[in-house]
Order: structure tokens, then sequence, then C-alpha cells
């Protein structure tokens, strides 16, 4: 059993480092700016203004004291099933990867971009 979870860990890692893909903690994001990461985080805060269409998803780690905030931004957003679909979210576990970016100390992802993924428990 204890080969099984290496050899599969090392499956996961080699898989990731042909995708380009770096799994982080988010408590690590400062090192990883520029490069498309993985991790999975908790859902503070998602919210939707209609105004310019966009809608963010604000991750952070509830059991870390100064964990830094990634917020993924959806520009151009009207389908509404995908709106509450991210809605939804708040609160809850998800993986995602993206490429980090940094701009004046806040770390943000395009969800527009075709690079981006976004899984959940729950149903999409």
């Amino acid at each position: 059993m204890k080969h099984l979870l290496v050899l599969i860990s090392l499956i996961v890692f080699f898989a990731c480092r042909l995708t380009a893909q770096i799994p982080i903690w988010s408590v690590d994001a400062a090192n990883y700016v520029g490069k498309t990461v993985s991790f999975d985080e908790y859902v503070d805060d998602v919210s939707y203004n209609p105004a310019t269409k966009t809608l963010s998803i604000k991750l952070a780690d509830p059991d870390v004291k100064n964990s830094p905030v990634i917020t993924m931004v959806f520009y151009h957003t009207i389908n509404k099933k995908r709106i509450n679909w991210l809605k939804s979210l708040d609160g809850e576990t998800i993986s995602v990867t993206g490429k980090l970016l940094s701009n004046k100390g806040k770390f943000t992802i395009d969800g527009n971009s075709i690079r981006t993924k976004i899984a959940a428990e729950k149903g999409q």
C-alpha cells in the first residue's frame, strides 16, 4: 500500500511537471508569480458586479493566519447558470489551476483564460 501511494505521488508530480503546473500552497504564492500553479483552497467570498459583468472569487486559507488572498476574476460573465454555480462555491474547497499574476502585492488568476481550470466537489 505504501509503495502504491509513493507511485501515485510520483505520477501526479511528473504529470504536473509535464503540463507545466506547479502544485503549491497559497501561503507560498509570492514565490510562483508568473507561473502556472495548481492548488486546493477555501472559497472565502464570491461576488458579482452586474454593471461590469465581473465575478470575483476570493480564495484564502482560514486555518493560516495572514494567508494571502488569491482572487480569481471572470470578466464579461453573463451566463446565469454559470454565475449561480460559481456563487454556490462560497464556503467550499475547490481545486484551481491557472497562471498566477501579481499586481501591487495582490494575487490574481484570470478565470477567462483557456488554461484556467476549476474543480469542485459540487456538481458542475
